[in-house]
């Protein structure tokens, strides 16, 4: 570097650090970094002499952060103080020497070189000497600088450390503040209770002072009182033995108190197995109401069934008048043939032999319809046999509905006796709260005794407050039995409300069998008027044979007379024929309407037993239902007899509960006449000065 180079870059820094700009911006600096310490000095300063809640920041840690801020601010200053004097030599050097000599050498240079090398090397001198300890000033300005900004990078950590102290602290002042507020009102009450406890205490001092003034009149007539003292001794072991009998007496009531704990206990088992017979009655019910669903579906069938028969009687009524009118038509036929027979005597023979085969038919025909009568015959002794079914189905429903009104009966009795109960739980209810009136006023007279009484009336108090939560033990215990009773009486009401649906349905049932008896009817009046028909046409066949011998009489007296063509002779046997073939299928169709008439009969049969059966699952089912409504019966009997001894037990620890406060009231008594008398013959006694 030359010496012209040198010059310049140390006249740059010279200016750097003597211009007026950098001068005012670094004075804005200093006050700018004054300002922030004084703000962090403040704020440790608030930190530190804030209270919330009256807990203080701790000073142990705070003290040495602002020692340290102080001791750099001190430093700064230092620094700053002499830079400043750093500034000022070198403004006046540069400004005096420094820059004459620049100038003389600037002016010098192209004349004289000796004098331009002096005066560099003085110049150069002496700027080094300004250098070098310009130099090391700044070295140990800045080991000061970094060694405050260490200081402060500490600081700010400690400060870091003291912030969240700050939070954890301000967080656990909430919470002493939430603890002072729940204290503060505690001691509100506190204070409150004081009052009480303060006006007592002054109506207590009050009572002290005069008990103070009746003992001080008591003290010299203490003599008197010690042979009374053995007396109250001997009163003293007597009260003991009541307590003891008292202790027995509550000894045996906790001993009441467990048996009715297990008579709870058999009570809610029995009311279980009671839940299981009525879950069981539930399920025969809905069995029933099956049975009864399909009994209304069977009937519907046999109505469908009835209708068909009726539209096929109908049917066969239509077919009888057209065989009526067939045989009005054969009738008017053979007499037009007997005229026409008279008159043709030429196939006589043919005739005959034509006559032969029908009176062989008419045989067959005849012993068909012997046959059929036959089968009539057997269809009503059926018939007859399914009306004695239908009969003692009757009474098997009149049986039932006479143990159903029995079961009514026995039903209206549970709930009279149920009423009973009810009545003697009330009594029971109304007795316990007249026993706790009359303990509430006990509690009243003990609590208006005197100080010197305590231990007798805290005594009782506790006796008392035993009695209390026996009665309530009692109480509890009444309520559940009433709970249970409620549940029984839910379970009749439910009962009650099965057995009013079983009625429905035997009513139904009996409404299907008066139904099918009726069915029944009008199938026996079809078979007979059957019966009336076929024994008509039986009646027309046999007057039809006469009818053929008269023929057959008058074509032997008029074979030689009748002449006829054996072409119309031929027409006549096949009209013969044609109109035998024609009464084969009227009879081939009398009998298949009989083979459905005795298929109805059988399915009707089947109808019958099915009713009989269900008439018997239905009495069997009423049978489990008296069963079980005995069951009820004798279990709400127990359930009152149990009741009964309950309330024989809690009349009996009533009177001995009566019995123990009116000696305890006695004794109270007896103490208060005692000390009355007492302070009677204090009072007469003369007062030793």
């Amino acid at each position: 570097m030359t010496n012209h180079d040198w010059k310049k870059s140390f006249e740059s820094f010279v200016r750097r650090h003597i211009d007026q700009e950098k001068d005012e911006q670094l004075k804005g600096n200093k006050e700018e970094f004054e300002y922030s310490l004084k703000r962090i000095l403040e704020l440790i300063n608030e930190e530190g002499s804030e209270e919330n809640g009256g807990v203080p920041i701790e000073g142990s840690k705070r003290k040495p952060i602002v020692d340290l801020i102080e001791k750099f601010r001190k430093q700064y200053e230092s620094l700053y103080s002499q830079y400043d004097h750093l500034k000022g030599e070198l403004r006046r050097d540069f400004q005096g020497k420094w820059v004459s000599d620049s100038s003389s050498s600037c002016s010098d240079s192209d004349s004289d070189d000796g004098s331009k090398d002096q005066t560099g090397k003085n110049g150069r001198l002496k700027g080094g000497k300004l250098i070098d300890g310009t130099k090391q000033e700044l070295e140990t300005a800045n080991l000061e600088v970094t060694q405050l900004k260490d200081k402060c990078t500490a600081a700010t950590v400690e400060k870091d450390v003291l912030f969240l102290e700050h939070q954890t602290a301000l967080s656990k002042l909430q919470e002493t503040e939430e603890i002072v507020r729940s204290l503060k009102l505690e001691l509100e009450t506190v204070n409150a209770d004081e009052e009480k406890i303060l006006a007592e205490d002054g109506e207590l001092k009050q009572k002290l002072d005069e008990a103070g003034k009746a003992e001080a009149e008591l003290n010299p007539r203490l003599e008197g009182i010690a042979i009374e003292k053995d007396g109250l001794i001997v009163e003293k072991e007597a009260l003991l033995g009541r307590i003891q009998e008292e202790e027995k007496i509550k000894e045996e009531m906790k001993m009441a108190s467990h048996r009715l704990e297990d008579d709870k206990l058999v009570l809610s088992q029995e009311l279980e197995s009671l839940r299981a017979e009525i879950s069981s009655v539930r399920e025969q019910l809905k069995s029933s109401e099956l049975l009864a669903s399909n009994l209304t579906q069977d009937s519907k069938v046999a109505e469908e069934e009835r209708n068909s028969l009726v539209a096929e009687i109908s049917v066969l009524n239509q077919k009888l008048e057209e065989v009526q009118t067939e045989k009005d038509s054969l009738v008017s036929w053979k007499e037009t043939a007997v005229q026409r027979i008279l008159d043709e005597t030429k196939t006589a023979g043919i005739l005959r032999k034509s006559v032969f085969e029908y009176q062989g038919e008419n045989s067959d025909l005849n012993s068909e319809i012997e046959d059929i009568r036959d089968e009539l015959a057997d269809t009503k002794k059926q018939l007859v046999s399914a009306k004695q079914k239908v009969s003692d189905l009757a009474k098997k429903l009149s049986v039932a509905e006479e143990e159903k009104a029995a079961l009514t009966s026995h039903f209206s009795e549970t709930v009279a006796q149920y009423g009973k109960i009810q009545t003697i739980i009330d009594e029971l209810t109304a007795e316990s709260s007249q026993l706790e009136e009359k303990v509430e006023e006990k509690k009243k007279e003990i609590s208006s005794l005197s100080e010197d009484n305590a231990r007798d009336r805290n005594e009782f108090s506790r006796r008392i407050a035993e009695m209390e939560n026996e009665k309530a033990e009692l109480l509890t215990q009444v309520t559940d039995l009433q709970r249970l009773l409620d549940e029984q009486a839910e379970m009749c009401k439910q009962l009650n409300e099965q057995h009013q649906q079983v009625e429905k349905k035997a009513e139904d049932l009996n409404k299907q069998v008066r139904s099918m008896d009726e069915a029944v009817a009008e199938l026996r009046e079809k078979i007979e008027s059957q019966e009336r028909q076929l024994e008509f046409k039986d009646e027309e066949l046999r007057s039809l044979s006469v009818k053929n011998k008269e023929i057959e009489f008058q074509l032997t007296m008029s074979s030689q007379k009748s002449r006829v063509t054996e072409q119309e002779l031929n027409e006549r046997v096949m009209n013969m024929n044609e109109e035998k073939q024609k009464l084969n299928e009227q009879v081939n169709s009398l009998a298949l309407q009989l083979q459905h008439s005795r298929e109805e009969e059988s399915a009707l049969k089947n109808k019958v037993l099915e009713l009989l059966d269900m008439a018997s699952k239905e009495e069997a089912e009423k049978l489990n239902l008296t069963k079980a409504i005995s069951q009820l019966e004798s279990k709400v009997a127990a359930m009152g007899a149990s009741l009964k001894e309950k309330d024989d037990w809690i009349s009996y620890l009533g009177d001995k509960k009566r019995e123990a406060i009116r000696q305890l009231c006695i004794s109270i008594e007896y103490y208060r006449s005692t000390c009355d008398y007492l302070a009677g013959i204090l009072s007469k006694m003369p007062i030793r000065r």
